[in-house]
């Protein structure tokens, strides 16, 4: 009988904090939810870029070891093109997950 009451503590402890809180209180609200969506769209677009980088770094290397001038290659542009778009993506984030924060304590 006690092993019973030890393994269901856990549950019990749970459903009986979910009922003193109330229910409206165990559920974010809608501002949150959205703000932690625009957060991951925004994690998605900051690995997509550092993905993006990556390619045009090898693009760049492959360019600067066969002799072209990197200030004549079009990919040089588009690694330094894919650093600013990783800095802002970062600010994003840094704002969406500020957000969330405050959203969270409302």
């Amino acid at each position: 009988m006690t092993e019973l009451i030890q393994r269901n503590a856990t549950k019990i402890l749970a459903i009986s904090l979910l009922l003193m809180t109330g229910a409206a209180a165990a559920q974010p609200s809608a501002q949150v939810v959205q703000d932690e969506k625009q957060l991951q769209s925004d994690r998605s677009a900051l690995k997509a870029d550092q993905s993006k980088l990556k390619q045009d770094e090898k693009k760049l290397k492959a360019n600067t070891s066969s002799g072209r001038a990197s200030a004549q290659s079009k990919d040089s542009a588009q690694v330094e093109q894919d650093k600013l778009d990783i800095k802002s993506e970062k600010t994003v984030i840094a704002k969406d997950k500020a957000k969330v924060k405050s959203d969270g304590k409302k």
